[in-house]
């Protein structure tokens, strides 16, 4: 089996938003928030640990038009990028099976 090592970007975030212990729907209420205060091609990172938030916030950049860049988990942390405007791009990087 060949080892293969995959480098992945550095994003930079304009802005971080963090909600962790808050459960839906005031994660995506908050990042709703944010997103209108800032400046449309500007990154947002969100941290988060309310399952249902992973879930929902990805739904509505597709549906509000803002580019979902990567999420990320760190023991019961994610984090979630969100490009304000924008193409809906996706990349996960947990260690879900």
């Amino acid at each position: 089996m060949e080892g293969r090592l995959v480098l992945k970007e550095k994003i930079i975030a304009s802005d971080v938003l963090d909600v962790v212990g808050l459960c839906c729907p005031m994660p995506l209420a908050l990042t709703m928030e944010r997103i209108k205060e800032m400046k449309n091609s500007e990154i947002l990172e969100v941290l988060l640990d309310d399952e249902e938030a992973v879930l929902d916030i990805p739904k509505w950049c597709k549906k509000d038009g803002h580019r979902f860049l990567r999420l990320e988990k760190e023991g019961d942390i994610y984090k979630l990028y969100i490009k304000k405007g924008g193409v809906y791009e996706y990349t996960s990087t947990t260690n879900r099976e």
